[in-house]
């Protein structure tokens, strides 16, 4: 390991490392780093998840779908032939079926790539780009919380931490990576995926959110850096 950090804790598993990371929403989810404030962490992006279905002109439900992983009710979804705005208002995978929020406009059980995105946030563990990349043996714990410290007054509060209910851990890619050698490279090394649900009462159920421009997230990561027992 190629990082000073100091102990702060007494702990069954060896070598606890606490990395920190605060994060401004702005609008439709973009995320923003305050990288003063996110020591060990150099980047996070809003991430999608990309699936190929069959779409029929003037039906809502998509056939033949190829994956169900990391696909949340509510989440926007875009591709040929699928009109802009769409989401996901249920899914079937027993049938390998998905019903959209409006009609395909064209295609006759026509093969599609499409793209769903929404409340789903990818952080990257290191320094800045093109500064070798930090990893760790095993994640331990994520806690979040919503800070409002710099937006007094109650309808900002009603307004803000409202918008998501739920956090979960997707993708856990902590203990790898790939030696960088170019800078795109370090955008898949060593990364963490959260989903952001939000309680819907219209469809009763959590799905999908992203949270509300102005937010700003609070994430602490508590990591393991060693193999010994």
């Amino acid at each position: 390991m190629n990082r000073y950090v100091r102990p702060v804790m007494f702990a069954f598993e060896p070598d606890v490392v606490k990395v920190f990371a605060k994060v401004a929403f702005g609008a439709t989810g973009a995320p923003t780093l305050d990288t003063s404030n996110s020591k060990g962490i150099c980047n996070v992006t809003r991430s999608t998840v990309s699936f190929t279905a069959n779409r029929t002109a003037s039906s809502a439900d998509l056939a033949a779908v190829s994956s169900y992983a990391g696909l949340y009710v509510g989440m926007a979804i875009t591709g040929t032939g699928i009109p802009g705005g769409t989401t996901i208002l249920s899914m079937n995978p027993g049938a390998s079926t998905l019903t959209m929020s409006a009609q395909a406009s064209s295609g006759t059980g026509t093969a599609t790539t499409v793209t769903a995105a929404g409340g789903r946030f990818t952080f990257q563990f290191g320094t800045q780009a093109g500064v070798r990349l930090d990893t760790y043996n095993k994640l331990l714990m994520v806690k979040t919380i919503w800070d409002e410290t710099g937006i007094p007054g109650t309808a900002a509060a009603a307004a803000g931490a409202g918008a998501v209910d739920k956090v979960f851990i997707v993708n856990n890619n902590i203990s790898t990576r790939t030696i960088p050698n170019t800078a795109a490279a370090n955008l898949t090394d060593a990364t963490i995926t959260l989903q952001f649900l939000a309680m819907s009462t219209s469809v009763g159920t959590f799905v999908a959110a992203d949270p509300n421009s102005g937010d700003i997230l609070r994430v602490g990561f508590e990591l393991c850096r060693s193999g010994a027992i």
